[in-house]
């Protein structure tokens, strides 16, 4: 079992193919225990239920086993997982490139920001809803190789406010792509475009649309675009 996926297997990831980046991500099957930091409505309507995986079957089952791994015998799941962003930083400077990681695909574990110390030259990105490790990673208390974007849940305003104020950037989902130019005083870029968070401008809202389940629930932390100026 392969834990990382690369870039041509996941629509938003293969958007990188076009910069000098190569992207792997690990997704693991979300849950209080693995995104302790998210609301009844993330869970209900995360991302692990969009793209491919609202296809295939068999990407949940594997997201399900990668993560019984991760909670049954962590120190084998990095060790392997280690062994495999070593083989994909070599197979990235072969096509001329370099590789960034996205740990937290599907997950918010902390634990997982370690790895950024083993693989420098590795740019390491994420979303998180932990304010303490925003607040870590705007002390400059993290590994310099480590990014991290604020996500916005609907339910945590005060603390995505803080973020920004921290000067970390703040992602909010929109339920369409026509994002406003503004959001609470802050621009708006587009976070779809890439998933190079690495590379945004700082100060920032990062757009992103709603997706899988998402378009269809009504949910505090999908905002919705009529009553704002859009561009």
């Amino acid at each position: 079992m392969r834990l990382l996926t690369r870039t041509a297997e996941n629509a938003k990831l293969a958007k990188a193919s076009l910069t000098m980046y190569e992207i792997v991500s690990l997704f693991l099957h979300p849950s209080i225990t693995i995104c302790p930091w998210a609301s009844k409505h993330c869970l209900a309507a995360c991302l692990n239920t969009s793209g491919l995986a609202s296809v295939f079957p068999k990407i949940l089952e594997a997201r399900k086993a990668k993560t019984k791994l991760f909670q049954d015998n962590p120190t084998a799941f990095l060790a392997i997982l280690k062994k495999e962003l070593a083989r994909e930083e070599k197979r990235a400077h072969k096509k001329g490139k370099k590789l960034a990681f996205r740990p937290n695909g599907t997950s918010d574990l902390d634990e997982l920001t370690t790895l950024a110390d083993s693989f420098p030259s590795i740019a390491m990105y994420d979303y998180t809803k932990s304010i303490d490790r925003v607040r870590r990673y705007a002390e400059g208390k993290l590994p310099k190789n480590y990014h991290l974007t604020f996500s916005f849940s609907g339910e945590n305003e005060s603390e995505a406010r803080e973020a920004l104020r921290l000067g970390v950037n703040v992602a909010v989902v929109f339920e369409t792509d026509k994002f406003p130019a503004e959001f609470w005083g802050y621009p708006v870029i587009n976070g779809d475009v890439t998933d190079l968070r690495f590379l945004d401008k700082r100060g920032a809202i990062v757009g992103l649309k709603a997706k899988g389940k998402a378009k269809k629930k009504s949910s505090p932390f999908v905002i919705p675009v009529t009553s704002l100026k859009t561009t």
